[in-house]
Parts: structure tokens; sequence; C-alpha cells
């Protein structure tokens, strides 16, 4: 796609709500240079491509033959380059950076500075100094309760100059001592953001790929360590509490991990600026997670009731926290709830892609924990055939609920062909299984399963050891609440062999104290 193509701009024209492309056309009629009923040509584009952000690809060809006929190629990709310039002015005018729900306080106040920087250094430039110190002892008092200290080496600086040029450098030993500061300051927060981001984005691009929990910990030492002995940075003590709940997960100590999602949210409390609901947001689905891993079923549903809370609806975000809620709703025996959900979300529009095939797999969850064998089958044949179901898994996944809802349903020389097919599928693949050791275990399962005929109870007293592997913590073999694995397979064998099953709410660690990390 060319740089300055009326396709280009279509996903930015898209994303702006009515009332930001208003401001737009008002930018662009406000730098006409014709009068009256003229219409700018910049315009005449703005308008079209908004009338068509829905359509399929535009071809530049035919968007300037039927807008500007007369017009050459060369002249309507710099008409195409204004107006791109005229979109970016209108969004970072205040206007639109106020507007309500439009982003997050913090970043507002972040972006006003920058702006009062650059005034400063323009009021400078053009000597009205006492002006851009005004405007900067403004600025500073707000960077500094917001701890925006980039900014305020930029501050610092103009001020120096300043003081240079009407004073004398002679004045300037307040400028170096908040210089000094502002940097150590600055360099702690943003060693602690870049390693934090750095970890918990780690294989974004591949979802076997995970940092060494000893890794994670030399740098949260060393954090912790230049923390102790430096200045207080409350921003640099957020992003550390961030890389410890990451730390914890990689570790499978669930306890650690909810303990630092909750001091999260207390840190928010004591320091304000530091909050927004989007952290408070992640704060919670911290918490949501590590108590799903801890079976801790309705503790979960209420941090992600809290989350939801702070969701704006409508956006994807709202979306997915409200999908959350079917995990523990199933594990609950809320069915009925959990499936007024997944419904729900299949009925909007707006929900689309792998999402929503994950909600079909999980109504295919629901409907055999409902005993309706038959609909899941039909249902998980057409969610099999979609190209999707070969990310991350799900599509071993899905043959793994293919032949529990066989053993279910008591077809079970059908359920020995879709093991043997399994097994077949897995030797093909086992280059890209080498890191899904649980997977592994849960086919020997189901092999020994089938030597035994299928007699549950028979296998639960003879190959116990197998299945506490399934109780491993390490993150090749634990359970991924997320995953196609919705219902633990050791839970599930448990119920087909009889067994009591573990009560939600009191499994293995859900109470245990809580641990401190290590120094």
């Amino acid at each position: 796609m060319k740089k300055n193509s009326p396709d280009a701009l279509r996903p930015l024209v898209k994303s702006m709500s009515p009332q930001e492309q208003e401001v737009a056309k008002q930018v662009i009629v406000g730098f006409n240079r014709k009068f009256g009923d003229y219409e700018p040509k910049t315009l005449k584009l703005f308008q079209f491509i908004s009338d068509n952000t829905d359509l399929g690809n535009f071809d530049d060809e035919e968007v300037k033959n039927l807008l500007f006929p007369e017009m050459d190629e060369g002249t309507f990709g710099k008409l195409t380059s204004r107006l791109r310039e005229k979109i970016f002015e209108s969004l970072i005018l205040d206007v639109n950076l106020d507007r309500k729900g439009a982003y997050q306080p913090s970043w507002l106040v972040r972006q006003k500075a920058r702006k009062n920087l650059i005034a400063a250094e323009i009021l400078s430039i053009r000597n009205q100094r006492d002006k851009a110190e005004k405007l900067i002892r403004k600025t500073v008092r707000e960077c500094q309760k917001h701890e925006l200290y980039d900014i305020l080496i930029g501050l610092n600086h103009i001020s120096f100059v300043n003081t240079c040029s009407t004073k004398g450098g002679e004045y300037t030993s307040k400028n170096f001592e908040d210089f000094e500061s502002y940097m150590e300051k600055e360099r702690l927060k943003k060693t602690a953001e870049m390693h934090m981001y750095k970890y918990a984005f780690y294989g974004v691009n591949k979802s076997s790929a995970k940092p060494k929990p000893n890794d994670v910990l030399k740098d949260i030492q060393k954090i912790e360590y230049a923390l102790e002995h430096g200045p207080e940075v409350p921003s640099a003590q957020y992003f550390l509490l961030q890389l410890k709940t990451v730390y914890w997960e990689l570790k499978g100590n669930f306890n650690n991990q909810v303990r630092f999602a909750r001091q999260l949210r207390d840190l928010f409390v004591k320091h304000p600026h530091l909050g927004s609901d989007i952290r408070n947001i992640n704060a919670y689905l911290q918490e949501f997670t590590a108590l799903l891993n801890l079976s801790a079923y309705k503790e979960a549903l209420e941090s992600i009731r809290e989350a939801q809370n702070l969701a704006v609806p409508g956006t994807s975000s709202y979306f997915e926290i409200t999908k959350n809620q079917v995990y523990p709703l199933i594990h609950l025996g809320r069915l009925h709830e959990a499936r007024k959900i997944v419904e729900d979300l299949l009925d909007d529009d707006r929900v689309q892609g792998l999402m929503q095939e994950k909600l079909r797999y999980l109504l295919c969850v629901i409907l055999r924990e409902n005993g309706q064998f038959g609909l899941v089958s039909r249902t998980l044949m057409e969610l099999s055939e979609l190209p999707s179901a070969q990310r991350n898994g799900w599509n071993v996944g899905v043959r793994f609920m293919e032949i529990q809802n066989r053993l279910e349903s008591e077809l079970f020389d059908l359920a020995e062909t879709q093991i043997q097919n399994l097994k077949r599928f897995m030797e093909r693949h086992s280059d890209s299984m080498i890191d899904r050791k649980r997977d592994v275990i849960i086919l020997r399962i189901l092999l020994q399963l089938s030597k035994l005929d299928f007699n549950f109870t028979e296998f639960m007293s003879k190959h116990a050891q197998l299945v506490d592997l399934l109780q491993d913590t390490r993150p090749d073999y634990r359970w991924d609440p997320f995953g196609a694995e919705t219902i633990p397979f050791d839970q599930w064998l448990r119920k087909m062999a009889g067994l009591p099953l573990i009560a939600p709410d009191s499994a293995p660690g859900a109470e245990r104290e809580l641990l401190y990390i290590e120094k």
C-alpha cells in the first residue's frame, strides 16, 4: 500500500469518532485560503473516505477519477499527504485530547506537558522568557506530581538556557541539581519499565517461548537493590510489582501472583497518579488468572467482574473480560449463566475471528457438561474445519474434546479410532509438540485407558503416578485455564472413575500461607 494513498487513511478515519471527524473538517476548512461556497479538495477527499470506510480496498486511480478527473497522479498524492497531515494535527488538539473517555488521564497529562514544553521553547526563541518561565514552573509542578522525568529534563534545559542568557551561568546550580535528580529517577523508572515489558511480552509471536524464571529474578533483584539505595520512585515500584507478578506466574506460585496483583491496586490508592482504569483492569486480570489456577473460582469470578465494571462497553477488552467470566462459572456449575454469556457474545456482530471460535468451543464444553453429547459432536466438527483451530495447540484440544465426548457417550470403538488418529497426528507434528509436554502426558493416559478397555476405576488405581504429572506446576506441564483443556483433565478422569472431585476453592495450595520473594 502506497504511503500517500486514500486507502492508507481509511483505517485511521474509521477509528475516529463522529466528533473527531467534525474537528478534522474544521481544521481542513480553517486552512482554506478561499472563501464562499468553495469546497477544499482535502475536505472533499476526507468526506469520501469517511463515507466509505466499510468498503473494500480503494483503488487510487478510481478515487482520483471520481473526485478529481483533471488532476494528475503526482498532485493527487500530494493532496492525500496534506490531508493526512491535517488529520494528525486535528487529533492532537486539546478539544480531542480532552474528549471524555478517549484517553487515560495519565496519558493526557504527558501529552499536554509535551505541548507546553514546545510552547516554552518557542516563547524563549521569541525572547518571551518571562512567559516561558511562568509556563515552565506550572508544567514542572504537574510533571513532578506525575513523575514525568523525561519531560522535566527537557523543561529544565530550557530554563537553564534562559537563566544563562538573562542572569548568567553562575546562577544555574539549581538547574544542575534538578538535572541530576531527574536523570537518576528517570533511569530507575525506565530500567524497571523496560524489563517489565521485555518479560511481559516475551514470546508474543511464539506461544511456546517463555523467559527463564531465574533471569527474571536476577533483574528483579537488581531493580530492588537500586530502589533501596536510591531515591523514592513510585512509578518504578509499579513496574517492579508488575514484574513480580510475571515471575510468580512463571514459577507457578499463584498465591504470590495474587499477593502482588493486590499490592498493585494498593499502590494505586497510595499514589493516585499511577492508577488508571486500564491499570486496575490489568491488576484484576492478573489476580483472576492466579485464582483460576488455584481453583478459587468464586474469588476469580469476583475479580473478573470488578474488571468488567472498569472496562468500556463495546471495546474488544470488554468482550474479552465478559468472555472470561465463563471459565469460573463453568467450574462452579452455573452452566445456565455461562451459556447465556456465550450466546449473547456470539450474537454480537462485533465479536469475530479467533474469539468467536473460542466462544463456540466454550459452548461445546457447556453442552458436554449438560450431557448434550450429540450436539457437541456436530459443533466440534464445524469448529475443527476452521483454519484458526490450527493455532496455539487448539487443533489438539479439539481432538481431546472429541475423544472425551465419545467416551462419555460410551462410543468406545469411535473413541479408540480417534485416539489412534491423534497418536499419529502428534507423531507427525512431534517438532511442534516438543514444548507441549502436558498434551503428550494426556495422550499417554488415553493410550493406557484404551488398553484397559476404558475402565476408569482400574486405570486410576494402577496409574496414579501418571495422573499426578498433570499436577506439575512447571510451565510446560501445568494446566492452562484459558486453553483448550477448559476442565482439568485429571478432574475429568476423577469424574469418570466415580471419585470425589476436588471442591472449588479448596484445591491444593488455595489456602497456603503467602510466600515472600527471595532477596
